[in-house]
């Protein structure tokens, strides 16, 4: 599986809201970013290796922003 293509950058908040945790906010470049923790209990992939520290969700105001892969 892989698993980038469940993500879209541009994507609304509402479309994950059930499965994301709360981690924290911090501003870049003077803008905010609301990072959140994608909490669903399944393996997770990227090229064949697998996510084991989390997967974080950026957003800015409700718009997905980045996408960071903990390895």
């Amino acid at each position: 599986m892989l698993f980038f293509d469940k993500f879209i950058i541009g994507s609304q908040y509402e479309k994950y809201e059930f499965d994301l945790e709360y981690e924290k906010t911090t501003i870049r470049n003077n803008i905010e970013y609301v990072i959140y923790r994608y909490k669903k209990y399944e393996k997770h992939f990227f090229l064949d290796t697998e996510i084991k520290r989390g997967v974080f969700l950026s957003y800015n105001g409700d718009i997905l922003m980045e996408i960071t892969f903990l390895f």
